[in-house]
């Protein structure tokens, strides 16, 4: 039973992963050009502000995936077995 909770985890784990990968976290997210503006003030607060907006729509895509949930029902389940 150990074994397969431990398998289980471990597949989760890489499902959660791949979910934060898709969504636009991680290496792909870093990797990528920022651009910089000379402007203060008001173009500074609407950067900040765009910035923001794109973290949070990414998040909803993450908190709406059907693999994120899998793999967090999948890591409760094995919890779960691992006590039995």
């Amino acid at each position: 039973m150990r074994e397969l909770s431990d398998k289980l985890f471990l597949i989760s784990m890489l499902l959660l992963i791949f979910s934060f990968l898709a969504a636009g976290f991680g290496v792909p997210a870093t990797l990528m050009r920022r651009k910089q503006d000379d402007g203060e003030g008001l173009n500074m607060h609407k950067r900040h502000e765009k910035k923001f907006n794109k973290q949070d729509s990414a998040m909803k895509n993450i908190i709406r995936s059907k693999v994120f949930w899998i793999s967090v029902i999948g890591m409760g389940i094995s919890v779960i077995l691992s006590y039995m």
